[in-house]
């Protein structure tokens, strides 16, 4: 094939070679599928360029000036028409005896694009007659590459490569997050080394002494970094169960269950005393008592009681109010025998005290789902307009607006910082950073994702998108008669045969941890042949019950403690407008979990998350009819259900209830995503492809291939990895598409 080279250089303008470099007939443009699902073009040939406007001298110059960052642009044009006289191209070499029907095409212009690179600076070698240097694909592609894994700030205020960018109207923006219910149980017991009060004899006692039922500090202190419920305080004569010192803003009143059973033998003579439990305000004055024991004076008889005492009740706790239990002298004996008085105390004793707590709502700064991926973007390619997704898209999206809102749109991304109000600005400033490796593996594992980058007119975008956007079965790129020696093969990379989905982070050690539902399960396919467990296990913390106990540690309340979750990113299902965080509005029914109507995160349980993962998982299970995914076990909370209200979003089990624990049939009608994307098999082969072919299929590969051994009962397949060969049959490899 004859060819057109030029280089472009920002400084020294266009050079269009005199002399073709040497290696430039090896060219093999090769169109792969990353691990990520994404299609990207590579070459893997290192070109000679020759003296005398030949290149050499061209990109030598700049690299003695510029560097290894210099970028030269490489434009390769395929001569495509036949001149006056001129025999025809090679890549129009007629193979109709291998290949029945083909003839191969021609070209409108007398040159078309073929490749456009640039050249890789880091492999310049510089010899007295050529210089060499490899040529890489042109766009972000090699940046991308390079800074996969770079932690970008979302507040930044410019590109890594010093582009002023500003904000967008969601990302960062204020998100209201309301207060995810809280059972808080907090528990007490007998001080083993307080197992008697003795006042035997008593002389001294007086009407109005005090003496504590002797509590130790509890064993179950739940919340205790925030305070709630309970402030012990057991170095004073009568210890504090409840202190209402550290309420929070906008908090003036608490609803305080009791429940106790105190278990004593009393034993006394020429006293009375009461054992009560107390409320009182800030400046000690009675808010409420009950007295839970009585024991009369008897001037008389010594007299004894054993107590087992049950006793519960509902407290109205004011701000700057406490709470005790004590033994309180009402009237001694003052002229009779010396009063007396022993209290022996049974270890099995016990106080729990049991709030309903909530929290008053808050704000904190979020990324929409959408712009914090269009931020990571832009931040990274030093191109404000780079990220697409149509899954997480919306209408006023930005930078990039869509036509719809898309399923996945309506989430934001904060982290513990952010949740507890600390400020963005100034010398307690933080931020959010994430780089564009955690934002598609934090969310790949909930909403079934791939990532590449795309060419749309002269741009090149980073594009995350269901995985089924990679795989276009509706677009025929190319149908293939006659393709001889088709070599089909398993491809056992596509089976599981155990599936963990889930969220890596989610267990705290009290306020009903257990109750949490954005845990971990794990599941079995039922297949035997291989030993291939997919990991769909989040990074990002879903859980309501991690994000309410760092909601409860404001800045302006707790700045100087940090909280085990400051740094961590979390994602919060909103409203559709964005503004506030998601509860059970959307649902019929919600079941078999603390509190649903401040639940946080329905919509991404690890059941849903695994049900959108149904077109990968079931393309290994269409030929066992019947077969389940089974659950074989789970953390936290795997009895929930939930049952969407007319949700056509993945993951919505056709808005019939779901169980977290459930087993799930791949064909069952309710699974409305379980269409598989491909069949677990290869298709290999050689085939002769024309240029202008070749170039229809770059510039849409996410299509499917119609092949037959003969022209009918073709087969379509999805590009595994397809090696254009000018002149020449053309390698494919193809992953079989479901139909």
């Amino acid at each position: 094939m004859r060819y057109r080279v030029t280089l472009t250089d920002s400084v020294l303008g266009s050079l269009i070679l005199t002399k073709m470099p040497k290696g430039i007939d090896d060219i093999s443009p090769t169109i792969k599928r990353g691990e990520n699902h994404g299609l990207t073009i590579e070459t893997d040939v290192k070109l000679e360029f020759y003296c005398n406007g030949a290149g050499k001298e061209f990109i030598d110059s700049i690299h003695e000036t510029q560097g290894v960052d210099a970028q030269i642009l490489i434009t390769i044009e395929a001569f495509c028409g036949c001149a006056e006289g001129e025999e025809s191209p090679d890549y129009s070499i007629d193979y109709s005896d291998d290949y029945g029907s083909f003839i191969g095409g021609t070209c409108d212009e007398d040159f078309q694009e073929f490749y456009l690179g640039e050249l890789e600076m880091i492999t310049w070698e510089s010899q007295d007659e050529f210089t060499k240097v490899n040529i890489k694909p042109r766009g972000i592609l090699e940046t991308v590459k390079n800074r996969l894994d770079t932690k970008v700030d979302l507040f930044a205020t410019e590109t890594m490569d010093g582009t002023a960018i500003s904000p967008y109207t969601y990302g960062p923006y204020d998100l209201t997050l309301h207060s995810k219910k809280i059972i808080v149980n907090t528990e007490f017991i007998q001080d083993a080394s307080r197992l008697e009060l003795d006042r035997y004899p008593g002389p001294g006692l007086s009407t109005g002494d005090k003496f504590a039922y002797p509590l130790t500090a509890p064993v179950k202190y739940e919340l205790d970094e925030t305070r709630e419920p309970v402030d012990f305080e057991p170095g004073l004569d009568y210890p504090i169960l409840y202190s209402g010192a550290f309420y929070p803003s906008g908090v003036s009143s608490r609803a305080i269950d009791v429940d106790l059973n105190l278990i004593f033998d009393a034993t006394w003579f020429a006293v009375a005393f009461q054992l009560l439990i107390i409320t009182k305000d800030s400046g000690g004055s009675t808010i409420s008592s009950s007295e839970l024991a009585f024991f009369g004076l008897d001037e008389i008889n010594p007299q004894n009681v054993s107590h087992n005492l049950s006793y519960t009740n509902t407290f109205n706790m004011p701000v700057d109010s406490y709470m005790y239990i004590y033994f309180n002298i009402t009237f001694p004996s003052t002229s009779g025998p010396v009063p007396s008085m022993l209290i022996e105390f049974d270890p099995d004793s016990t106080v729990t005290l049991t709030e309903e707590s909530t929290y008053p709502e808050t704000e904190c700064k979020a990324f929409a789902k959408f712009e914090a991926g269009a931020h990571i973007s832009r931040v990274i390619t030093n191109q404000l307009d780079s990220f697409r997704s149509n899954y997480f898209g919306r209408t006023n999206s930005e930078p990039f607006p869509y036509i719809t809102n898309g399923c996945g749109s309506y989430v934001a991304l904060t982290n513990g910082f952010m949740i507890r109000g600390f400020p963005t600005t100034g010398e307690d400033a933080r931020t959010i950073r994430m780089s564009m490796n955690d934002y598609f593996k934090g969310f790949n594992p909930i909403d079934n994702l791939g990532m590449g980058i795309e060419k749309s007119g002269d741009d090149y975008y980073i594009v995350v998108d269901k995985k089924e956007y990679f795989y276009d079965v509706n677009t025929v790129m190319l149908t293939l008669n006659n393709v001889p020696h088709i070599r089909r093969s398993e491809a056992p990379e596509y089976y599981y045969n155990r599936v963990k989905v889930g969220y890596d982070k989610w267990q705290i050690e009290y306020a009903n941890g257990l109750d949490e539902f954005n845990s971990k399960r794990e599941f079995d396919t039922g297949i035997k042949s291989v030993n291939n467990e997919l990991d769909l296990i989040s990074q990002l913390v879903a859980s309501g019950y991690m994000l309410e106990v760092t909601r409860r540690k404001q800045f302006g309340e707790t700045f100087t403690e940090d909280s085990e979750f400051d740094e961590e990113n979390f994602i919060v299902c909103t409203t559709e407008d964005l503004l506030s965080a998601e509860k059970d509005e959307n649902y019929v029914d919600v079941q078999n979990v603390i509190s649903p109507e401040t639940s946080y995160n329905l919509r991404i349980s690890p059941a849903r998350n695994l049900l959108r993962w149904s077109p990968v998982l079931d393309a290994g299970l269409i030929k066992n009819i019947g077969r389940e995914i089974k659950f074989m076990s789970g953390e936290g909370n795997y009895k929930m259900t939930s049952e969407f209200d007319n949700d056509s979003c993945p993951g919505n089990w056709d808005n019939e209830e779901l169980s977290e624990g459930q087993n799930i049939q791949w064909d069952d009608a309710n699974n409305t995503d379980s269409t598989p994307i491909w069949v677990p098999e290869i298709l290999e082969f050689e085939y002769p492809v024309t240029f202008s072919q070749f170039k229809a299929i770059e510039a849409n590969p996410k299509g499917v291939f119609n092949v037959s051994e003969s022209d009918e009962d073709h087969v379509k397949g999805f590009i595994l990895e397809f090696k254009y060969k000018p002149g020449d049959k053309s390698q494919f490899k193809l992953l079989k598409a479901y139909v």
